[in-house]
């Protein structure tokens, strides 16, 4: 029997030291009232035996049992000479005779608090143990931690907090509240109603709620038309509502749906050899449309000035037109325009000045571009010129000073005399392998030039062609390069190295001059180099003083004077 006892309160001494550790004892709970009853103090006691054994990963008895385990091993045979010493009781004595009866060991008769807050435990024969608790107080927990895997739902997860003082542990099993969930809303439309989706980011549970009918058609607030018909489309599905035919007016645009369908009236028309020409325009609308065809003969031209001056603000060119003339929009007040992919020509100062034009595409089908095609177009900001394009004029952007961007085409072979002159605003370019010359003062007066890479592919540099590029900070000149010309790089005044390949054999005169803050000019190759000041000598190679250019920093002193430079093998 002592055995038994033994080992019982061995038992309930570990569920106290579960009570401390795994917090489940009362934090601030002074109740050391008696127990209501045997059965609910051994129910209570089941109870953390189970939390324990779920703790430790193991599989909880049965109520029953568990209740097989606490009743010990079997006692031993009683001894009668015990029994007599309980005379007393005579009329109890053959109980005596019974002491067998200790094989199903000794029992709980309850468990409860004394006045100490220590565990007291009253076996069936009569004696008491006490299990001194671990000190009290006031647990301080920390947030609540999923003890089971991630994929498990977390209302069936078991989820822990540790007492952050005693490391005491507290457990429960999950519950919907645990859920940390996120919604995603999905709107309706016509095609389908709408609904939340919620998804917990713990473990990932997803349910969809709040669930609303099928909306009306989201129709467009402008109309989609044709050159017959305008209608009303649904953003979100095919249907399309209102569809009536055009009621076009004396410009051209439909009454209802404010679009150019028709042909403007005003603009006069030639026909020669089968074939209409746009030669001017005599209206007072703002928004102008080419017919496609004029008296049975297809619009194939726009003729030179036929909108010189013009105050149209937006003109629709149809497809069959291949040529733009000469200054035929020069200081119009068009904004906006596309030109189509029949276009192949553009001619000289065709849109010239034309200050309110802030934007243009060139298309595909263009393969030239005439003197000053857009020179003077101030609020132009970007252009992109196709591959088509082999020839541009002189001058065609000079003095776009809004452009910040400009993509050159492959297929070029020189950047022409003026080309970008005085675009103020452009910061950097990038020069295409196929150029093979850059020109005369192709990109003086760019003040926001900050930086130019020039390709392997250039060979000349002209007169002026950089000069004034106030941001400029440094220059190499590739070894392709065999001639910089005069000036090129005058009044450069934040310039501060420069860098000449070894294929440069002529220098023009003031090549850097007056560039304020140059500190370096590297020659690559310095064997034999000569200046002279006289053309005619620079030209024939002849009469020069040869100079050693090994010192970049003397270099610089060199070019602040006015000679010609040259190089012989």
């Amino acid at each position: 029997m002592k055995r038994t006892k033994k080992l019982l309160v061995g038992f309930l001494a570990t569920l106290s030291a579960l009570f401390g550790s795994l917090g489940l004892a009362a934090c601030d709970e002074n109740d050391n009232s008696a127990s209501s009853g045997e059965a609910t103090e051994i129910e209570k006691v089941y109870a953390q035996y189970v939390v324990y054994a779920e703790a430790q990963g193991q599989t909880a008895l049965s109520y029953e049992e568990w209740l097989l385990t606490i009743k010990g091993e079997k006692g031993d045979k009683g001894d009668k000479g015990d029994t007599g010493a309980q005379g007393e009781v005579g009329p109890q004595g053959p109980q005596g005779e019974q002491g067998e009866q200790g094989e199903q060991g000794v029992g709980i008769e309850k468990v409860e608090y004394d006045e100490n807050g220590d565990l007291k435990i009253t076996f069936t024969d009569g004696t008491t143990q006490t299990i001194v608790m671990p000190d009290k107080h006031v647990h301080s927990f920390g947030e609540w931690t999923a003890f089971t895997a991630d994929d498990v739902p977390c209302e069936n997860r078991l989820f822990f907090h540790t007492c952050t003082e005693c490391g005491a542990i507290e457990w429960k099993q999950g519950s919907y509240a645990d859920h940390d969930f996120t919604t995603v809303t999905t709107d309706p439309t016509c095609q389908a109603g709408g609904f939340d989706t919620k998804t917990c980011e713990i473990c990932g549970k997803e349910e969809r709620v709040n669930e609303t009918p099928i909306a009306d058609h989201a129709w467009k607030t402008e109309y989609s038309f044709d050159n017959s018909y305008h209608w009303i489309d649904c953003d979100t599905c095919d249907e399309f509502k209102d569809k009536l035919e055009h009621s076009v007016e004396a410009s051209g645009e439909c009454s209802v749906c404010g679009e150019l369908v028709g042909a403007t009236k005003g603009i006069v028309y030639d026909v020669s050899n089968g074939e209409a020409k746009v030669v001017m325009y005599e209206g007072t609308a703002k928004r102008v449309r080419i017919a496609d065809n004029y008296q049975g003969a297809p619009v194939t031209k726009i003729a030179d000035d036929a909108f010189y001056d013009s105050t149209i603000t937006s003109i629709v060119i149809p497809d069959g037109v291949t040529s733009i003339g000469k200054t035929a929009f020069y200081g119009s007040t068009i904004a906006s325009i596309v030109i189509p992919d029949s276009v192949t020509f553009i001619g000289d100062q065709a849109f010239s000045y034309c200050r309110s034009l802030t934007s243009i595409e060139i298309p595909n089908g263009v393969t030239s571009i005439g003197n000053g095609g857009f020179s003077g177009c101030s609020s132009l900001t970007s252009i992109k010129i196709p591959d088509s394009v082999t020839s541009i004029g002189y001058f065609a952007f000079s003095s776009c000073t809004g452009l910040t961007s400009i993509e050159i085409p492959n297929g070029l072979s020189s950047i022409g005399y003026e080309l970008f002159y005085n675009c103020s605003s452009l910061t950097s370019i990038e020069i295409p392998d196929s150029v093979t010359s850059i020109g005369d003062y192709s990109f003086a007066h760019c003040d926001g030039l900050t930086s130019i890479e020039i390709p392997d592919s250039v060979t000349s540099i002209g007169d002026y062609s950089f000069a004034y590029c106030d941001s400029l900070t440094s220059v190499e000149i590739p070894d392709s390069v065999t001639s910089i010309g005069y000036k090129a790089f005058s009044n450069c005044s934040n310039l501060t190295g420069v860098v000449i390949g070894d294929g440069v054999i002529s220098i023009g005169d003031s090549a850097f001059y007056n560039c304020s803050s140059l500190t370096s000019i590297t020659f690559k190759d310095v064997s034999v180099w000569y200046r002279v000041s006289d053309y005619e000598d620079w030209q024939n190679k002849t009469g020069g003083m040869q100079m050693d250019v090994s010192d970049p920093s003397v270099n610089v002193n060199y070019f602040k004077k006015n000679y010609y430079w040259y190089k012989t093998n």
